[in-house]
């Protein structure tokens, strides 16, 4: 299996230690690749699914949209997507789902590598994947904690 996200390799200095860690990033390849998809009466959980499948990322079913026992998770999805990212195309899902049922989503990857789509308040939904100055996505856990260690 090709890894399809980004490999960062950081140096963590402190006074007595030097700790160099490697961390593999799959929410850069949610935000940068180009995605195309007939979702033609698919679950919202089967589409988003099959994109993390076919991009390699790795989930667990019960994080996405509460897994295939989630009412959101079973909203029929009748889109088609050209060259949009999947992020873009994970929040247009979430946006049919919170048409439906009021809830607002987030994309994160959690402490174990697994990328997550969960309901949540309207303030965590207005915590987007960005891409920093450096070239770099700054939107998960892993590389939040990193960045405030390298500025410390």
């Amino acid at each position: 299996a090709i890894f399809r996200g980004t490999v960062n390799k950081v140096t963590l200095n402190s006074k007595n230690q030097t700790l160099e860690c490697v961390v593999y990033d799959y929410i850069y390849n949610i935000c940068q690749d180009g995605v195309y998809y007939n979702f033609k009466g698919m679950s919202a959980f089967d589409c988003i699914c099959k994109m993390f499948d076919d991009l390699q990322v790795p989930y667990k079913y019960s994080g996405v949209l509460g897994g295939t026992d989630g009412q959101d998770s079973c909203v029929r999805i009748n889109h088609i997507i050209k060259n949009k990212s999947a992020y873009d195309t994970i929040m247009a899902i979430a946006t049919e789902c919170h048409q439906q049922f009021g809830y607002y989503y987030y994309i994160y990857m959690d402490i174990a590598g697994n990328v997550n789509v969960t309901p949540c308040d309207k303030y965590w939904s207005k915590q987007t994947i960005r891409t920093s100055s450096v070239n770099r996505v700054d939107g998960n856990v892993i590389d939040v904690i990193f960045l405030q260690l390298q500025k410390a």
